[in-house]
């Protein structure tokens, strides 16, 4: 549902180096900065200026202060990096986000916010070492914005060492993590001995979130059709202390592997449903998805979602809540697979719907609705 030959900009940046050694660590770090710098560039302009393009990154970085990387700008078909031509979307960024889920008055401040990525944000798995985690932050030279909301403790970081020598991540004290996601995290409202299924784990940040607010005590589920994502997923789990995450593999085609104490009790108290989207609220962080957006993803993807949450929904125990979410900025991925969702789905009502993060925040952007089984 993207770009068929354009490539996750980190990932590709990544193998480049592990592929070309006679990079340094300071070159490595220079060109990581400079190339995702100049994608927001290139991104929020509006594409009516044809000097502004995906072959300026490729210019520009070729002519800096360090080993030009030798590649050529992408031609039509994406070669010579991960970035395909970006032709694919309308004439303006404002006619991409008239099916937004922003408010209109939203709009504009998120397309200036394009410009520049938000910070590293760390989750604290226990709050009570909070004044641990400060410590070692800045005495490793990060600057640090400390914030505090109901059960969240987080930490907005800015410096230059390289943050997994950090030991608070290396013994599972916090958790990388956006605060737009954090908030998402929250909605799930957790709590101990509860039953818990994150569906999309993925790497399990959201899973670790949950972890901390269920305190060892009743069963977290993680699933994700991606088998290596739950490996990860495993040992940040061990890493951070947490023994009740059981994972496994779905696709939302068969029914999942559920144990007869889940089964018996009437289901989930909580399931989370972080769905696969076309990541259009991660542009800050994430420049290059604006090249990999082809027409029809957010159909093809809405559609998806949909069959997910329906897969899903019985699963759930009367009075639970099932939490819908994305990191998209369309409506037809948002609103739109609720209003569906509801139409089907007698035993469900929205309790609410609505997107944090970018602009309001220093964040990513992500949409969550929570639905209430009667």
């Amino acid at each position: 549902m993207n770009h068929p030959t354009a490539r996750q900009a980190d990932k590709w940046l990544a193998q480049y180096f592990r592929e070309h050694k006679a990079y340094g660590k300071k070159d490595r770090a220079w060109y990581s900065e400079e190339f995702f710098s100049l994608l927001r560039r290139a991104v929020s302009l509006l594409p009516e200026d044809k000097t502004q393009d995906a072959a300026m990154v490729w210019r520009e970085l070729g002519s800096g202060p360090h080993p030009p990387i030798p590649i050529t700008a992408p031609s039509p078909s994406g070669d010579g990096g991960p970035l395909g031509r970006g032709e694919v979307l309308p004439a303006t960024w404002q006619d991409w986000l008239k099916n937004s889920s922003l408010s209109a008055d939203a709009v504009p401040a998120f397309l200036r916010n394009l410009d520049s990525k938000p910070p590293l944000y760390l989750r604290a798995n226990y709050p009570e070492k909070a004044g641990e985690i400060e410590a070692e932050l800045k005495a490793a030279g990060y600057a640090v914005t400390k914030m505090r909301r109901d059960r969240l403790v987080t930490f907005a970081v800015v410096g230059q060492r390289p943050i997994y020598e950090l030991q608070c991540l290396k013994n599972g004290l916090v958790e990388i993590q956006d605060l737009a996601s954090q908030l998402l995290g929250e909605a799930v409202d957790a709590h101990p001995g509860m039953a818990v299924w994150d569906v999309c784990a993925g790497g399990g940040g959201k899973t670790m979130q949950i972890a901390a607010q269920m305190q060892n005590r009743g069963v977290l589920y993680a699933s994700d059709i991606r088998d290596y994502k739950l490996d990860e997923l495993k040992l940040r789990a061990r890493r951070g202390g947490f023994h009740n995450v059981r994972r496994f593999v779905y696709d939302a085609e068969s029914s999942p592997r559920l144990t007869k104490e889940i089964e018996n009790s009437g289901g989930f108290h909580r399931i989370l449903v972080d769905a696969p989207c076309s990541a259009s609220g991660t542009l800050r962080r994430n420049p290059d998805v604006r090249y990999r957006i082809m027409p029809g993803d957010p159909e093809k993807f809405a559609a998806v979602q949909l069959k997910i949450l329906g897969a899903v929904a019985p699963h759930l125990k009367a009075g639970g809540k099932l939490v819908y979410a994305t990191c998209s900025v369309f409506r037809t991925e948002n609103e739109a697979v609720v209003e569906k969702f509801l139409l089907g789905q007698s035993s469900y009502s929205l309790s609410e719907a609505q997107c944090v993060g970018s602009p309001q925040l220093d964040a990513d952007t992500m949409f969550f609705a929570v639905l209430v089984k009667k």
